[in-house]
C-alpha cells in the first residue's frame, strides 16, 4: 500500500472511493462466481489454475483496508451532506468484507481439494517464490497452461475491440466513464499481467527444455505478442471514441449539433 494511502482521506473524494468500492464488489462477486465454477481439478497442471484465482484474491485483500481505513476515518467527521453516501459507504463495504471472507474460505477449500486430489501444492509451495518481485515461479511444465489463459486474454480483446468498433458510427451511446474502465484495465491492469507472463518466460529461458516444450514456449511467447498487439488496438479504438461520448455531445451548443447533422445528410447524398 503506498504511503499516501495510509494517510486520512478528504471527504471530497468519498463518491470516487465509493465508485472505486462498487467496482472492486461487482469484481469480487465475479471472482466468487468464477471460484464456485472450478471443476475438482484431474491433474497437477488444471490445479494451478487456482493460483491465478489466488492472486486476483490477494489484490482485494490488500485493497479491503484502504475502504475500512477511509470508512473509520469518514464516519466520526461532522459532515451533515454527506451523511447518505457514509452510510452506503458503509453498507456496501460490510457487503464487500463479508464476501472476501467467504471466498478466501472456498478458495481455500479448493486448494486443499486440489491437493488432496493431485498433490499440488501451489502458492503454500514457498521455495517457488520470488522474494523480489513477490511472484511465484511456476515449472516449466505448466506453459500449456500459460498458453490456454494467453488465448482466453486475445479472445476476450478481439471481442471488446469488435463491441468498441460498432459504436463507431454512434459513439454518443458510450460515455466517458465505461471508457475509462477500459483505458483502466488495459493501461495498468492489462500491462501488470504482461509484464507477469514475461517474467515467467524469463525465468524459463533458463531451463533445460524437452523438444515439445520448447516449441510450447514459442508458441506462448507467440499469443502473447498477439496479445499486446490487441491491447493497443482496443487504447486506439477508445482514443478515437472519445471525441464522442454522450458528454461531449452535451457540451456543444445547438448550432454546432445541427452543422454535424447537415455535414452528415451531406457526405451520404450520392
Amino acid at each position: 500500500m503506498s504511503k499516501s494511502r495510509l494517510l486520512p482521506p478528504a471527504i471530497s473524494t468519498l463518491p470516487a472511493l465509493l465508485s472505486d468500492l462498487e467496482r472492486a464488489d461487482a469484481e469480487l462477486h465475479a471472482l466468487a462466481i468464477e471460484i464456485d465454477a472450478q471443476p475438482a481439478p484431474r491433474s497437477q497442471l488444471e490445479a494451478t489454475a487456482l493460483d491465478g484465482l489466488s492472486h486476483e484474491l490477494g489484490a482485494h485483500r490488500e485493497r479491503a483496508p484502504e475502504f475500512s481505513a477511509a470508512q473509520a476515518h469518514w464516519v466520526g467527521l461532522d459532515a451533515p451532506r454527506y451523511l447518505r453516501t457514509i452510510a452506503d459507504f458503509t453498507a456496501r463495504l460490510g457487503a464487500y468484507s463479508t464476501l472476501l471472507s467467504t471466498t478466501e474460505r472456498r478458495l481455500t477449500q479448493a486448494q486443499l481439494e486440489a491437493e488432496r486430489r493431485t498433490g499440488w501444492q501451489g502458492m503454500d509451495d514457498l521455495e517457488r517464490h520470488d522474494p523480489i518481485s513477490k511472484r511465484y515461479d511456476h515449472p516449466v511444465a505448466h506453459w500449456a497452461l500459460f498458453a490456454e489463459l494467453l488465448e482466453g486474454h486475445v479472445e476476450d480483446a478481439d471481442a471488446l475491440h469488435a463491441s468498441l468498433e460498432s459504436a463507431r458510427a454512434r459513439p454518443h451511446v458510450l460515455d466517458d466513464a465505461t471508457l475509462d474502465r477500459v483505458e483502466q484495465q488495459y493501461t495498468v491492469m492489462e500491462r501488470e499481467t504482461i509484464q507477469g507472463y514475461e517474467w515467467q518466460f524469463a525465468r524459463w529461458k533458463h531451463a533445460v527444455l524437452t523438444p515439445a516444450e520448447r516449441t510450447g514456449l514459442e508458441r506462448t511467447r507467440q499469443l502473447l505478442s498477439d496479445y499486446e498487439g490487441r491491447s493497443a488496438r482496443v487504447l486506439a479504438v477508445v482514443a478515437e471514441l472519445r471525441s464522442g461520448t454522450i458528454e461531449r455531445v452535451l457540451e456543444r451548443s445547438d448550432l454546432e449539433l445541427g452543422l454535424e447533422v447537415m455535414e452528415e445528410e451531406r457526405r451520404k447524398r450520392p
